[in-house]
């Protein structure tokens, strides 16, 4: 297999239990020295580089602690079969498929082009309903008239990533792989009363929660603004936190920390895709803004308390992002959000990651901001951005 030297269609179904499958369309692609795997979907283009040194191959997601590995099911070289591998997470298996090659040259198309019809979808949707654990959502589909479909998940705390995959007049199915996650979601459609029923949304093989959309042009989510506040009193107080430098030393921000300086603060962590996602986006405002006053401090929550290993992948993503500013570990008791909400003591709670405290120039917070609506969402994801950009330069404006 790896003689060949060109790009090769395969067909990856993962099996999350004894009746569902998420099947990913993917290419391999052969160089002379290395060989790669490009998975896309919905809109998402995701290039796992080769791992080397492996009697059989395995990819790296670019910006997760995650894999794939495979090895050929027979002797044969049209079948593989293989598992998706998040750290510290159970394995995930598949069967491979390669597909027939398909010319998709320009002089072989049609000189008509068909008009593509799409059904496009905007519902309220909502996570394990009739339990304490219920949550809305805003579904936004594209029902395609070749039966594929797109779509995403918009939640308070940030979205379900780019999903793509198939429907017909009963049934919806769309997933994604990113590395950090293996979603997938399933519903039968009950087109008299526009909705999606006896929904199921998988995280991998070992979790899952019901889900129902309802056709709803008018709802919407709390505002990310609205969500976590300053405890009562805290208002006029300098924000401070203590947080531990890549080195092993604890550092206190505070007063004369924020001088002279908009600074963002974000609470975020590596395994995380939506503070991957915002983690792009401060990084851009830092290279344009940076030298004008913006300040951005990332505070890692990891799920691991190796100081080595939180050094190691918190670099890594930094260097992927290309950030140019160092990043702190957030070090206090607890795990996860219970963490971070004694990191920042002067929040009333830490709802998710991530989250976002801006500090003006006098150290008062004048901003936080929970989740983060990621490209998936389209319209909400410019949305963000440009507020995002449009506080960033109120904010500095009045330093001058």
């Amino acid at each position: 297999m790896t003689s060949l030297s060109q790009t090769e269609s395969w067909k990856m179904k993962f099996h999350l239990n004894d009746s569902v499958d998420a099947v990913f369309d993917v290419l391999l692609e052969h160089g002379d020295q290395s060989m790669g795997l490009t998975i896309e979907n919905g809109g998402e283009s995701i290039y796992l580089n080769s791992i080397e040194g492996q009697e059989y191959p395995g990819f790296l997601f670019p910006y997760f602690e995650s894999k794939i590995e495979w090895k050929p099911a027979d002797k044969g070289d049209m079948a593989w079969k293989g598992w998706f591998i998040k750290k510290g997470g159970k394995p995930v298996y598949f069967d491979a498929q390669r597909q027939p090659f398909i010319n998709t040259k320009e002089e072989n198309k049609p000189n008509a082009i068909k008009q593509e019809l799409v059904i496009q979808k905007r519902q309220k949707v909502v996570f394990e309903s009739g339990t304490p654990d219920a949550y809305n959502s805003i579904g936004l589909f594209d029902l395609k008239d070749d039966g594929t479909c797109t779509g995403t998940f918009l939640t308070e705390t940030g979205d379900y990533r780019f999903l793509k995959g198939e429907w017909d007049n009963d049934h919806i199915q769309m997933q994604c792989l990113d590395g950090a996650h293996l979603f997938c979601f399933t519903a039968e459609i009950a087109h008299e009363y526009r909705r999606f029923i006896n929904g199921r949304f998988y995280s991998g093989n070992t979790y899952s929660e019901k889900w129902e959309g309802e056709d709803n042009a008018e709802f919407e989510l709390r505002l990310p603004e609205e969500l976590v506040k300053l405890k009562p009193g805290k208002d006029n107080e300098v924000f401070s936190f203590s947080a531990m430098d890549l080195q092993g030393n604890m550092r206190t921000f505070g007063a004369e920390d924020w001088k002279g300086k908009v600074t963002i603060i974000q609470l975020m962590g590596s395994w995380c895709p939506n503070c991957t996602d915002e983690g792009k986006v401060m990084a851009a405002m830092h290279k344009k803004y940076g030298a004008k006053g913006l300040q951005i401090i990332p505070v890692a929550f990891e799920r691991s308390d190796d100081i080595a290993e939180n050094k190691r992948v918190i670099q890594k993503q930094m260097a992927q992002l290309n950030c140019g500013y160092e990043a702190y570990v957030g070090r206090a008791e607890g795990k996860g959000k219970e963490r971070a909400q004694n990191v920042f003591p002067q929040l009333e709670k830490v709802m998710a990651f991530p989250t976002m405290i801006m500090v003006n120039g006098e150290g008062k917070v004048v901003h936080i901001h929970t989740g983060f609506s990621g490209p998936a969402t389209g319209k909400y994801y410019t949305q963000e951005v440009l507020q995002l950009e449009k506080l960033i330069f109120n904010q500095l404006s009045q330093l001058h």
